[in-house]
């Protein structure tokens, strides 16, 4: 495997991450039109009784599929290689579980994480981009989706605008930790925009990011206290949609956290489920 990413570094890779319905796949696709080899996300573990920590270290397993499909095109000539998704959108879930619900596997990700980083089997982009968009844009794209013949099946817990901000505030603080000349954040309406920065990746000169320092962008954001005083996480009973009526109603925030009854405080104490 560190073979097969040492070839891969002759290449320039790029991670499009985001909320779900900011346009990846759509932008991949585009991409894809433009001659550029693209890597389909993460296929989804369902079907299966499994801990959390155990779904999202199978999905770092993943990482060994997808550099295997980038070997066999590396030798055919294609030297731009574009990722549905990384585990930078992996390690913003980490933290939305903490914030949102109270699950704390953030040392046991971490370290799975490093120790596969290390070992050469998981894909280090040269470039990061961020698809943002507003919450009440994806809500609207989520809707028309979810009830065409495509649906892709998405979980609700997923557009929840709590999610929404959590994925936000964690990629912006990580992107801030690694640098401008790797990290963009960009609307997904903004294609060519997008086709164009990659299209001069090699111009950029930019070194990949070590290890070392992917570690510490990960661990700042993963463990930043501002967060949990920011959420002081309050679970609720009350289902996402009833938070979403409320904002129709002009009773919620537009973008607020849902306020419920318990009183989970990472900083205070282990992760616990409410009775």
């Amino acid at each position: 495997m560190q073979k097969m990413q040492t070839g891969l570094d002759r290449g320039g890779i790029v991670a499009i991450d985001g909320n779900v319905y900011t346009g990846k796949t759509t932008l991949c696709q585009y991409l894809k039109s433009k001659g550029f080899f693209t890597v389909a996300e993460y296929e989804p573990i369902v079907g299966r009784t499994l801990s959390r920590i155990e779904i999202q270290k199978m999905y770092v397993d993943q990482e060994q599929h997808r550099m295997r499909q980038m070997m066999r095109e590396l030798r055919n000539g294609q030297q731009i290689f574009v990722l549905d998704r990384s585990f930078l959108s992996l390690s913003a879930h980490v933290k939305c579980l903490l914030l949102l619900e109270g699950i704390d596997i953030r040392e046991s990700f971490i370290d799975y994480l490093e120790f596969q980083l290390k070992a050469g089997q998981v894909i280090i982009p040269r470039l990061f981009i961020y698809l943002q968009n507003r919450w009440d844009i994806l809500y609207r794209r989520y809707l028309r989706g979810e009830a065409s013949v495509q649906a892709k099946g998405t979980p609700t817990d997923l557009i929840r605008p709590e999610y929404y901000q959590c994925i936000d505030a964690f990629h912006q603080k990580v992107h801030r930790h690694w640098g401008e000349h790797c990290c963009y954040t960009i609307k997904q309406e903004n294609q060519h925009e997008i086709y164009q920065l990659i299209k001069g990746i090699f111009q950029f000169n930019t070194d990949q990011l070590s290890s070392i320092r992917i570690m510490e962008g990960l661990h700042i954001a993963l463990w930043d206290k501002e967060d949990e005083h920011v959420y002081r996480y309050r679970r609720t009973k009350r289902s996402w949609q009833d938070n979403i009526d409320e904002q129709a109603s002009g009773d919620g925030s537009r973008f607020g956290i849902t306020r419920g009854t318990g009183t989970y405080t990472a900083a205070d104490q282990e992760p616990t489920e409410p009775k």
